[in-house]
């Protein structure tokens, strides 16, 4: 076993509480200043372009009839996996003995009843 040697005899730390350095409560200076004009428009015409409208076909409409006989389904397959290399191990399920204990005796207890029959 291993034993931390024993501790030194040295006074407990005296507890200090050292508020942080706030300034003082002054009331803000009010932002009277309004925001600059500008000198200049930022643009001197406005402009409206619209987009070029070529002269582009239309696609050829092509009319196709759903199919009139219904498609096969794909036949059936079942995949078995294959057998495994090693054989698998057997589920053994083995409950621990019951103690030798007698069975427990059944008692009944009857409710306790009031003294009157007749409410008041």
């Amino acid at each position: 076993t291993r034993t931390a040697p024993p501790r030194p005899a040295v006074d407990a730390p005296v507890p200090a509480q050292i508020r942080p350095l706030l300034p003082p409560f002054e009331d803000p200076e009010a932002n009277l200043s309004a925001p600059l004009a500008p000198v200049a428009p930022a643009f001197a015409l406005e402009m409206r372009i619209a987009p070029p409208l070529a002269a582009v076909p239309s696609p050829v409409l092509a009319r196709t009839d759903p199919p009139l006989v219904a498609a096969l389904p794909p036949e059936a397959s079942c995949v078995d996996p294959p057998p495994p290399l090693v054989p698998l191990p057997t589920l053994t399920v083995a409950a621990p003995p019951r103690p030798a204990v007698p069975d427990p005796e059944p008692s009944s207890t009857a409710p306790e009843l009031p003294v009157c029959d007749v409410p008041e």
